[in-house]
């Protein structure tokens, strides 16, 4: 960014309030699928470590992702807090698991993170939509089970957000 310092940087599939619905298919730890029914579809983001900085989205309990959760790594995510409070009620989420349904492996719960609108203004989001994980970027996935590809970048800073916007472009 040239002669710019940036304070956070990030990227993630979706923005907060960008009415996108990026979902995936979930097992819960103690919710275990049943025939018949459908697995309960969650929303995903697929971030960067610096996203919950950069958008100042706070940590409720447990940690956030660091660069060491790579595609290596042990299989992780976060939940949003009313996913935590939805489906382990009165227990800690952090150490649960959660497993997309075409994947062998389970994910770790490693962290809770405040609610955020990320459909719309209100809060509210689509019907189908029965809870809110993330995962880190490199350990992601989407419907077509590819890793996303169109990510957008965040950029807090205290320089000219016009002209850091022009230098970006």
């Amino acid at each position: 960014l040239g002669a710019y310092v940036s304070e956070e940087v990030a990227a993630a599939n979706t923005t907060p309030l960008s009415a996108e619905v990026p979902i995936l298919p979930v097992e819960l730890e103690g919710h275990p699928l049943t025939p018949g029914r459908n697995a309960p579809v969650f929303w995903s983001g697929a971030v960067t470590p610096q996203y919950f900085q950069t958008l100042r989205i706070p940590l409720q309990s447990g940690r956030l992702f660091t660069e060491a959760d790579s595609e290596a790594s042990e299989a992780v995510a976060l939940v949003s807090a009313a996913t935590a409070r939805q489906y382990w009620p009165g227990e800690n989420a952090v150490g649960k698991q959660i497993r997309i349904v075409w994947e062998n492996r389970w994910r770790r719960v490693v962290g809770v993170v405040r609610d955020v609108r990320q459909y719309e203004l209100t809060g509210k989001t689509p019907d189908y939509v029965n809870g809110a994980f993330y995962l880190p970027y490199s350990q992601s996935t989407s419907l077509d089970r590819q890793l996303p590809t169109a990510m957008t970048l965040m950029l807090r800073t205290a320089a000219n957000a016009p002209q850091v916007a022009s230098e970006l472009r």
